[in-house]
């Protein structure tokens, strides 16, 4: 199956599936293991301390892949950012990522030297402030995410649907992603593309040690140790001081250590240990679970299609579904995408997609035998 939205355009790779900067793990190495593999992979400036260095990963990463990705600069932690932002001009990096806090004159200045910005931010105002500010594409991390948190937060759910109703340039989701149903899910909230950290690093050319990959197999999202990690404190004064120090509270690090900073609550969909390669064509291509649907049974007549979102190219005004649950998410996903890329994913589902002429109306058809 192709896929096509405005961020795989605006990235120039054959998924709409980036790869998070991860602190200090995202090395050239893993950076262009993702990108061969179709995604867009992202190499972190702050893991080569210093603007030389920099330039020498940035180099060994093009050796390594032809395809693209980013470089991510991440404001107030990535030492001699300045320095590290004309490397990046210097070495011809189409794609440079800018995260943390506000970023507007690294912003100008990728903009001015005709590069693609994208500006990673936690909340919907920093987001909407960014594309004033020329972003060429907006993430959007929710509270199910790794990394600090901001005290304005919101679960990925709620961030996505709402930005997708004010903003315009393309968004991509990140907090908790991990297999097909949630990248169909950000999809159908109105994002364009998504970030993964958490799946990517329980992978074999994972950057982490053997232990903590098996670790996150075994680990559970409700494990109130590793709640604490992901979302360190309830109240305000709690996320302000995690903001300030750029770490989570004390835990028992016989269980996470530093490794698991990283660790999202994505670790909900890690089952076991495959290859880059296998968690994209996991999440791309799919084996849906059959629907506990009878078969023919109509579900979902009469649904009124969801108001337009700006980039929208398909509008399904009504629509009957005689798949089931799983296929209704390919019902939304015909909102934002082509119809071609509809009946494509349908497919995947095993079943086909029909126009009913002459009314605009859609049926869905499950696989034969069904």
């Amino acid at each position: 199956m192709k896929w096509k939205t405005r961020v795989t355009e605006l990235l120039g790779c054959e998924y709409p599936i980036l790869q998070g900067a991860m602190s200090r793990l995202g090395n050239w190495k893993f950076a262009a293991s993702v990108s061969e593999a179709g995604a867009c992979g992202c190499l972190t400036a702050a893991i080569s301390l210093t603007p030389e260095k920099l330039r020498e990963d940035i180099r060994r990463c093009r050796e390594a892949t032809s395809k693209p990705f980013e470089v991510n600069l991440t404001v107030g932690m990535c030492p001699d950012i300045d320095e590290m932002l004309d490397v990046c001009l210097e070495e011809g990096v189409e794609v440079i990522e800018t995260s943390a806090f506000t970023a507007d004159s690294y912003g100008r200045r990728i903009k001015e030297a005709g590069r693609k910005w994208i500006h990673k931010t936690a909340t919907v105002k920093h987001a909407l402030h960014a594309e004033k500010q020329g972003a060429d594409a907006v993430i959007l991390v929710g509270l199910e995410g790794a990394g600090i948190k901001n005290i304005s937060q919101l679960p990925t759910m709620t961030t996505i649907a709402w930005a997708a109703r004010q903003i315009k340039v393309p968004i991509i989701a990140a907090g908790g992603i991990g297999d097909a149903h949630t990248f169909l899910a950000a999809l159908a909230l109105g994002a364009e593309g998504v970030m993964m950290g958490t799946a990517f690093l329980a992978t074999k050319e994972g950057p982490i040690s053997q232990h903590h990959k098996e670790k996150m197999v075994r680990a559970v999202p409700d494990d109130p140790q590793l709640r604490n990690v992901v979302m360190p404190g309830s109240g305000t004064e709690d996320y302000r001081e995690t903001m300030e120090k750029g770490v989570a509270p004390a835990i028992d690090r016989d269980d996470y250590d530093t490794e698991s900073q990283s660790m999202s609550f994505a670790v909900a969909y890690v089952d076991r240990i495959p290859t880059i390669k296998e968690v994209i064509e996991g999440i791309t291509r799919p084996r849906l679970p059959r629907s506990p649907i009878q078969p023919c049974q109509p579900i979902g007549s009469g649904i009124q299609g969801l108001s337009p979102l700006p980039h929208r190219q398909t509008r399904i005004r009504r629509s009957n579904v005689t798949y089931g649950c799983v296929v209704l998410h390919y019902l939304f996903i015909a909102e934002i995408v082509p119809t071609q890329q509809v009946q494509e994913a349908a497919a995947i589902a095993g079943g086909r997609l029909q126009p009913t002429k002459g009314t605009g109306n859609v049926l869905i058809v499950g696989p034969a035998g069904h």
